[in-house]
């Protein structure tokens, strides 16, 4: 009777003359000795590759890690505050809170609030009082934006405004 061709733990299948001897107590022949030395053979260098691969893959990470951060993009210009430190009442300040909120200073539904649209998080960044949010006056809305354009923030308006 034959059986199927067994396979080694590497994969490769057992000669004709392999499963005679295995299967039948046959003694072991030349040729199950040549099977199983090239199927020790292909293992080795399989073992071999995937360990060089190994190390080319910890090598390229290594690289990777090593090389330096991308410079961060250029920042903004700063705006052109044409009323000095005021620039709630600059051209800009005037430009962003017509562009967000047609010139008035009421709160109302939506995402941010305000003459500015402030959202929480930034009207507290700049120096505002979660207290006042939603509620705070003209004269309040505008130091908090004067606050965040002395800071830099100016990109958190003119991104979106094209002011």
């Amino acid at each position: 009777m034959r059986f199927p061709a067994a396979a080694t733990s590497s994969g490769s299948a057992i000669s004709a003359a392999s499963e005679d001897a295995l299967f039948t107590g046959g003694h072991v022949t030349a040729q199950v000795r040549r099977d199983f030395g090239r199927a020790q053979a292909r293992s080795a260098r399989r073992v071999a590759r995937n360990h060089q691969l190994a190390q080319q893959r910890a090598a390229q990470q290594q690289a990777a890690a090593q090389q330096p951060s991308p410079p961060p993009p250029p920042s903004s210009p700063p705006p052109n505050l044409s009323a000095g430190s005021d620039p709630a009442h600059s051209a800009l300040g005037i430009c962003i809170r017509n562009a967000e909120e047609g010139g008035s200073y009421a709160w109302g539904p939506g995402n941010g609030g305000g003459a500015y649209q402030f959202v929480i998080g930034t009207w507290e960044t700049y120096g505002g009082a979660a207290s006042q949010f939603g509620v705070a006056g003209p004269a309040y809305q505008d130091q908090i934006f004067n606050n965040a354009i002395a800071a830099g923030g100016a990109s958190n308006w003119t991104a979106y405004d094209g002011c």
